[in-house]
């Protein structure tokens, strides 16, 4: 079962990055006093009394005038309510009760989603009068919080675990390799749905934001199962606008949802636009949930003047462009006409395998040994490292713990060397791969 999703909302300069940094516990978010500063959406994973889940900080607002404001904050509001489990509705004590806090409280309730009213702020004593004011909104008692001190912050976050959805056991096959179709709009990712489905399943349309909702179809090849989630774009309706941030924010929800849903991220990139920064945001956002990671380049038949270096000098301009996902396999589609498309299915096979791995100590150990005789680790300004002892604690992905004579020695070049040497020895492909150090 993916991590149910936590989304702050609320007007400009109440303090939603302040309150996302001080859950997180550091800071992530910039933090700033001039109103709509938080210009990208920001998600990170929080644990509180053994739940976890994902905590979305909706700043971003930068309104030119009134109306456009309302129209945004309504955009904002509806897109917590259509994805996130619980919602966070921050207001200011010090400034007190506003329009558009009465709207945003209008719409959470029409809403059947748990909503929390915290209000920021709090500081001292003077302030917790002015507190009841918010009852007014009709959104129940108000929690008052400071974000800055930490204030409350341990009680507000007790509310919200209470507010999540029970935790379920998973209904998924567990012989079901589950891949998330991944990319930007109209990259073809309905179009590679269909292709392997072999049937016209979803609506695929020219139009980005075509897909309405996430969508999962379990399907058989080669004997192997799998489940696609084909990963939506915009929701239709008159309470999402179709402006370029709506769509931005949207989609990326949807994405970290399959994302954590999945064991096997496919990123298709467009053949005749190449790798764009949204394509390598994608990856990292896989690679950093530690799911196994493919690519699939489409729309490879629209390609002119093919020859038979042209593949070769693509995925020499990819690893140009992106150096981190060298370790990624390639494979080169046609989502429209099913040219290669189980090629895919071949890589996310291998990928999986990879993922899911375990390697014996002794074998770790053999490479470590001989790697030690043949070059020494790059030495770091706090002292000379040395490895005595490896083993792999876990897989999905792939962890290995290190004993050193001193973990602070282990600079950042060091650890990308190992990792390097380890692919090299013991072919992680498409899978990304953990590092941790330890004092021997």
């Amino acid at each position: 079962m993916p991590r149910p999703m936590v989304a702050i909302v609320g007007r400009p300069n109440v303090g939603k990055s302040s309150l996302f940094n001080r859950i997180i516990g550091k800071r992530h978010a910039v933090v700033d006093p001039t109103p709509g500063v938080t210009r990208d959406r920001v998600m990170l994973p929080v644990q509180w009394n053994s739940r976890e889940f994902l905590l979305v900080d909706t700043g971003g607002l930068v309104p030119r005038s009134t109306d456009v404001m309302e129209l945004r904050i309504a955009d904002q509001v509806q897109m917590a309510l259509d994805e996130a489990d619980v919602v966070v509705f921050l207001a200011d004590v010090q400034t007190g009760v506003t329009d558009l806090d009465q709207d945003v409280a209008r719409e959470l309730r029409k809403s059947t989603m748990p909503s929390l009213l915290i209000v920021n702020k709090v500081d001292a004593e003077q302030w917790e009068t002015d507190q009841h004011t918010f009852h007014a909104l009709g959104l129940g008692a108000p929690i008052p919080v400071s974000a800055m001190s930490g204030r409350n912050i341990g009680d507000m976050l007790d509310r919200i675990v209470e507010e999540l959805p029970p935790e379920e056991t998973s209904d998924k096959d567990p012989d079901s390799i589950r891949i998330a179709v991944l990319g930007r709009p109209n990259v073809g990712k309905s179009s590679l749905v269909n292709s392997l489905v072999g049937s016209e399943k979803l609506v695929v349309d020219d139009v980005p934001g075509t897909t309405r909702d996430t969508t999962d179809t379990p399907i058989e090849f080669g004997g192997e199962r799998y489940t696609l989630i084909d990963t939506a774009g915009l929701r239709r309706g008159k309470a999402i606008r179709k402006t370029s941030d709506a769509i931005e924010y949207y989609s990326t929800l949807r994405t970290i949802n399959a994302i954590e849903r999945c064991d096997v991220g496919v990123v298709l990139i467009d053949a005749i636009e190449h790798l764009v920064k949204q394509d390598i945001d994608v990856i990292d956002q896989v690679r950093h949930s530690g799911k196994a990671t493919v690519l699939a380049v489409n729309k490879w038949d629209a390609v002119p003047g093919k020859d038979d270096g042209t593949a070769g000098t693509f995925v020499r301009e990819l690893w140009r462009r992106f150096p981190d996902g060298s370790y990624l396999p390639v494979s080169f589609i046609s989502a429209l006409t099913g040219q290669r498309t189980t090629r895919v299915l071949e890589d996310v096979n291998a990928a999986h395998e990879r993922w899911t791995s375990k390697l014996p100590t002794h074998k770790l150990n053999e490479w470590l040994s001989g790697l030690s005789r043949t070059k020494s680790l790059p030495s770091s300004k706090r002292g000379v490292p040395k490895l005595y002892y490896v083993t792999q604690v876990s897989s999905k992905p792939p962890t290995f713990l290190f004993f050193a004579n001193n973990p602070l020695f282990i600079s950042d070049q060091a650890k990308r060397y190992l990792e390097r040497m380890l692919r090299q020895e013991f072919d992680f492909m498409g899978t990304p791969v953990k590092l941790h150090f330890r004092r021997k």
